[in-house]
C-alpha cells in the first residue's frame, strides 16, 4: 500500500482490496472469513483461500519482559512508526539491541545515526550468525569504528526497572533508554490454529508437495 493504492489495482488487476482490515475468524466448513475493521465485523466467503500471514517476532520468556515500556521489536512499517514516535518523545541517549541479525544492525546503524549511543548484544560468537566469522569480523570492524559497543556470547537474562535495565548473562548489568528486541522471527499461525488447519514441527502451516 506504500506503492499502490485500492484503486488503483482495482482498475489494473480487478483486485479487490479491503485495507484497515483484519481477518480475525476462518471458518473452513462454511468457506468465510470474519473481518474486522475499523467500523463492523463482517463475513466474506470463498472458493480458494491462501494464507500468507508471514511471520511474527520471537518473544523469549525473560523476567521483566512484560513490564519493560521501552522494548520494542520491528517487523513491520508501523512498528518503525512507534519506535521513530518513542526516539522524538522522549530523546533517548542509550539504546540495546538484541540480537545482531539484519533488522538488529540496520537498526543499530540508524539508531547511531541519529546521535544514540548503541550498544548490541548477540547470543552467538559473532554478529550476522548465519554468515562466515571472517566476513562478520569486517562488520565487527566497522561496527567497532562507528563508536557501536559489541557483546558477543551474551543474552539477556532479566530486565529491570521497566527496562531500563538489563542483565546479561556475563554478569554486566546494561543501562538503556530504548531496547529493541530482534532474536529471529516464528511463523504467524494464530488464525491457522484457531482454524484446526494442520501444522508442521515448527509451527508452520503444513504444505502438500
Amino acid at each position: 500500500m506504500l506503492v499502490q493504492t485500492p484503486a488503483a489495482l482495482k482498475a489494473r488487476f480487478n483486485i479487490d482490496i479491503h485495507p484497515n482490515s483484519e481477518v480475525v475468524a476462518i471458518q473452513p466448513k462454511q468457506k468465510q472469513l470474519i473481518v474486522q475493521n475499523d467500523i463492523e465485523k463482517y463475513t466474506m466467503g470463498y472458493d480458494k483461500l491462501i494464507l500468507a500471514p508471514g511471520a511474527k517476532p520471537v518473544l523469549p520468556v525473560i523476567p521483566g519482559l512484560d513490564t519493560a515500556k521501552t522494548l520494542f521489536t520491528l517487523r513491520s512499517v508501523p512498528n518503525a512508526d512507534v519506535i521513530m514516535n518513542q526516539i522524538e518523545s522522549n530523546q533517548p541517549q542509550t539504546a540495546t539491541i538484541i540480537g545482531a541479525g539484519f533488522i538488529g544492525l540496520e537498526m543499530a546503524e540508524n539508531l547511531a545515526h541519529r546521535g544514540i549511543r548503541v550498544t548490541i548484544v548477540e547470543k552467538a560468537s559473532h554478529v550476522l550468525p548465519s554468515f562466515d566469522e571472517e566476513m562478520a569480523a569486517i562488520i565487527q570492524k566497522e561496527l567497532k569504528e562507528q563508536d557501536i559497543t559489541l557483546w558477543t556470547n551474551a543474552s539477556a537474562v532479566a530486565f529491570k526497572e521497566k527496562g531500563k535495565k538489563i542483565v546479561l548473562d556475563n554478569d554486566q548489568v546494561l543501562q538503556s533508554d530504548l531496547v529493541i528486541l530482534s532474536v529471529g522471527v516464528q511463523p504467524e499461525n494464530s488464525l491457522a490454529k484457531a482454524a484446526d488447519i494442520e501444522l508442521g514441527l515448527q509451527g508452520g502451516i503444513l504444505v502438500n508437495e
